[in-house]
């Protein structure tokens, strides 16, 4: 299914994704990070790296990530008085939620090259099915056809009495 997101939705709709505070992706070995511990929301499924929470003491005790934790959170939001239409923290969240737009393309495709090689091959069997019974029925055809012709006459002259 084909849907138009906007990059804050993008970051929404995939929160166990990413870090909602460093915008790196999970599961991508990252030069300057350590993979570190993931605080998981008590709310969502996003991740956040335990180094990247504010003061948070490590599980069990209840964690929300910034989303959850703020009514207000945006991921685009410029800070106040701010004349920067884009600052690096925004650049980032942009980057992050196109990585992640481009990786759900790129499973997209390959599902769907899945899906057509699937049904490539179920039509080239029902193309070897459809053939045999035709090549079947044209044989009973002409088998019946056999049966139903009457004998060519022969060479004697029929008797008239």
């Amino acid at each position: 299914m084909l849907r138009r997101l906007c990059t804050s939705c993008v970051l929404r709709l995939h929160p166990s994704s990413f870090c909602p505070i460093c915008f790196s992706i999970h599961g991508v070995k990252q030069p300057d990070r350590e993979p570190g511990e993931l605080l998981r929301c008590s709310n969502c499924a996003s991740l956040t790296h335990s180094r990247c929470a504010p003061s948070h003491p490590l599980p069990p005790f209840p964690f929300l990530c910034p989303p959850c934790s703020d009514p207000t959170f945006s991921f685009f939001s410029p800070p106040p008085g701010s004349r920067v239409s884009i600052d690096a923290k925004m650049a980032t969240a942009l980057l992050c939620a196109a990585k992640i737009a481009a990786s759900s393309m790129a499973e997209a495709v390959r599902a769907a090259e899945e899906e057509a090689g699937r049904r490539a091959k179920e039509a080239a069997v029902c193309r070897k099915r459809v053939k045999e019974a035709l090549d079947k029925v044209s044989a009973v055809a002409a088998a019946a056809k056999k049966k139903t012709v009457p004998p060519p006459e022969s060479g004697k002259p029929k008797s008239t009495a």
